[in-house]
């Protein structure tokens, strides 16, 4: 783990895990007990509201939940607003935001991989947006 430069990290506290394929890096994000100030639809941030918890550590729509605590979590919104109970009833709360490592990448909610703006039909990316969006392949399948 190693701390991001003051450019992509001007609050000076997210962490990088390089993982997977090299697409995406591990953002951990610590907040404190109370409102995260944040919507998510299964595992993806969806709005991160103005002046709220989540935007003043700079959390961004399209991050996606990976641990809550040290523990990875389920891509359930269910699951996840568990385990957030549960550790802020210890105290803050650190979470592990899987986040592309390049603008123009998003994350697939079937194939769970963070790829090319090109590998989703435009309707799943404008319409449908993080946490319901399907690559190509993964739209393709499901309509069989």
């Amino acid at each position: 783990k190693k701390k991001l430069d003051a450019a992509l990290n001007p609050h000076g506290d997210l962490e990088t895990e390089v993982q997977g394929d090299g697409t995406d890096i591990i953002a951990v994000v610590e907040f404190p007990v109370g409102k995260l100030g944040l919507d998510i639809e299964k595992n993806a941030v969806t709005k991160v509201v103005d002046g709220g918890t989540a935007a003043d550590l700079g959390v961004q729509v399209g991050w996606v939940i990976y641990k809550v605590g040290d523990d990875v979590v389920a891509p359930n919104k269910t699951a996840i607003m568990r385990a957030v109970i549960k550790c802020m009833k210890e105290g803050p709360a650190k979470f592990g935001f899987r986040q592309p490592l390049v603008e123009g990448f998003y994350c697939c909610a079937s194939c769970d991989k963070f790829l090319a703006e090109d590998a989703f039909e435009a309707d799943q990316l404008s319409e449908q947006g993080p946490g319901k969006q399907m690559c190509s392949g993964c739209a393709e399948f499901a309509d069989m």
